[in-house]
């Protein structure tokens, strides 16, 4: 753990609660004070008509002023309440990721593929997962870009190069990143939000439509003015301003049934409204110096302005259409304003006017989250360092290399350089750390091949596709047998070598055959991906497949996990080494668990 990263975060979480706390005393003597105004409002137009005192009727007037002020201030410590809230969250899962703990976080099990080229063996999904401890992202978009990426693999040198320069930017700011994530905390993001509001905007709106509407807001409110003060100057009879109340009331109930219905499409939205206005307010406001980020802020410019001005329209919008529910309400805003066609042509205004950006827009904010997530990781792990890619198919050569979910108090790293060689056979005795070094691999290249620092020293490779198989498995369902079901896997996998420069982890292949069967044919196997333009390593107990670096003395070397026995007990360095691996350990396992007699 980082020291000095928990300490800035325990002491932002300290002022944080202060502030809260604060805000909370204040938001609690506002409520007592508006129940007091609206008393003494009470008690004085009481008083008024019992006694017509005027200065009490002022006095009155001046509560009930008072109290409506309280009420806008109330809504405003709400907000502030409710941001330090989503603050204290930020540095309480960024305190719990220091240890280690994100199991309270989503493990995007929703994007767990069984039958992709890799994710499915290298934890990147479910409980414990990369997905789980890297992902920062608030909106569901960004969620499923950080779910993309894992599953990507690859990129080219340049790409990574622009994405790694935008992480160390973001690193580096730490003040803005906890604010951009606390903006994205404000509400909850469900499934569909993103694609409803969408679908939302994409569907037209006709209501008040025409010049005859437009010319109507103009005329209709100004005219409702003058009859209202004629009525008080008795040069109108009150009948006759009731009787003209109708006009207003049907020209803005002609298509009031089609402004509810666009109304309860969004009326729900505010507070996703509210957190997207801040997330990207916060992209809009700052300037970037890597490219990435900063190609990707110039497409939240609209046709009338940028993305954060569009979404607090849209939001005074929603504000507006909320203010007309009750009927009364409805019936004043009408008569004097024209609320329902102010509104609606506002509304058709707007939505013709974003349908073409509001996608973009939430493409961006999950560009960000995406390079945010990574930023807040190199953050939290300083140790953590960037990787070189290069073209040059020469592989990988990492060096100090661990995995980035084990904590590094525990962590054993190991080297592993690519020197001219094809294939790695390893080997080693069980639990000697055989599949936690392959998994070690494989989840760095898929790091790395998103512009995130990975879990070693150095890691200088050649960006590629990734294959693995770890963890076929038979399904009842389908009528497999485990056999087969590995069959299919090694299948895929040759198929996805039609395409060249493919990186190879395997783990004990045709483990559903006998012995001898099962090392003819993966030493087969292993010469069949010889042939082509592919480059892996393969674990195996089955130590003839060692045999293979005698034949392709240039193009195979073989390397081991060793372990070590006492009188009692066994131990494990969990080293990397060269060469063919000495000693097993199955029978000295189920002797000590009594499995099967000691033998002499």
């Amino acid at each position: 753990m980082s020291t000095s990263r928990q300490t800035h975060y325990l002491d932002r979480l300290k002022e944080t609660n202060i502030e809260l706390e604060l805000l909370e005393k204040q938001a609690a003597q506002i409520r007592w004070s508006r129940i007091s105004l609206f008393i003494l409002f009470g008690v004085g137009v009481w008083q008024y008509f019992s006694q017509e005192t005027q200065w009490i009727l002022y006095a009155s007037l001046t509560f009930l002023a008072v109290f409506f002020f309280l009420i806008r201030l109330s809504s405003q410590k709400a907000k502030k309440i409710r941001r330090c809230m989503a603050s204290v969250k930020v540095f309480e899962r960024e305190l719990k990721a220091l240890k280690f703990d994100m199991s309270s976080e989503p493990s995007g099990k929703e994007f767990h593929d069984p039958n992709h080229a890799f994710s499915a063996d290298l934890d990147l999904f479910g409980e414990r997962s990369i997905y789980q401890y890297l992902n920062r992202s608030a909106s569901i978009q960004g969620k499923r870009l950080l779910a993309h990426e894992l599953k990507l693999g690859h990129r080219t040198p340049d790409e990574i190069e622009a994405r790694q320069k935008a992480v160390i930017e973001l690193s580096q700011i730490e003040v803005w990143r906890e604010e951009f994530m606390t903006s994205g905390m404000l509400s909850e993001s469900h499934e569909e939000e993103e694609a409803k509001l969408e679908t939302w905007v994409e569907s037209p709106f006709t209501g008040y439509s025409g010049i005859f509407y437009s010319t109507m807001l103009k005329v209709l409110p100004l005219v409702s003015l003058c009859c209202l003060v004629l009525v008080f100057l008795d040069r109108m009879p009150f009948n006759w301003f009731l009787l003209y109340i109708l006009l207003p009331s049907l020209v803005a109930g002609s298509s009031a049934k089609l402004l509810n219905e666009e109304a309860s499409h969004i009326s729900g939205s505010k507070e996703s409204l509210e957190k997207y206005s801040g997330l990207l307010q916060m992209i809009e406001s700052r300037p970037f110096t890597s490219e990435f980020l900063s190609e990707s802020q110039r497409k939240l410019v609209g046709p009338t302005g940028t993305a954060q001005e569009s979404f607090r329209e849209l939001m005074r919008i929603v504000e507006g259409l909320d203010n007309r529910l009750n009927a009364v309400g409805w019936l004043m805003l009408n008569v004097f304003l024209l609320w329902d066609v102010r509104y609606g042509i506002r509304l058709r205004k707007w939505k013709e006017e974003n349908k073409k950006v509001l996608s973009q827009w939430f493409e961006v904010i999950a560009e960000f989250e995406l390079i945010n997530s990574m930023a807040t990781m190199t953050y939290n792990r300083p140790k953590l360092n960037f990787p070189k890619a290069n073209d040059d198919n020469t592989g990988v050569k990492a060096r100090t290399m661990g995995h980035l979910l084990l904590n590094p108090k525990e962590r054993v790293d190991n080297d592993f350089i690519v020197d001219g060689e094809r294939f790695f056979i390893l080997t080693g005795a069980n639990m000697a750390g055989k599949s936690t070094f392959l998994r070690a691999l494989g989840t760095n290249w898929v790091l790395a091949s998103m512009g995130s620092p990975v879990c070693a020293e150095s890691f200088d490779w050649t960006p590629s596709p990734l294959f693995s198989s770890m963890r076929t498995s038979d399904s009842l369902a389908d009528h497999e047998s485990y056999f087969f079901a590995e069959l299919k896997r090694l299948k895929f996998l040759i198929d996805e070598t039609e395409k060249g420069n493919l990186f190879i982890i395997l783990d004990e292949i045709l483990k559903g055959t006998n012995s001898e069967d099962k090392a003819r044919g993966s030493k087969l196997f292993v010469e069949k991906l010889l042939e082509r333009d592919v480059k892996g390593i393969i674990a195996t107990h089955d130590l003839s497949l060692c045999t293979l670096s005698e034949e392709y003395p240039k193009a195979v070397r073989n390397l081991s996990f060793e372990v070590e026995f006492t009188e009692d007990d066994l131990s494990f360095d969990y080293k990397l080494r060269e060469g063919v691996c000495k000693n097993m350990n199955a029978s000295f396992l189920l002797e000590k668990m009594g499995l099967i007699n000691k033998s002499s």
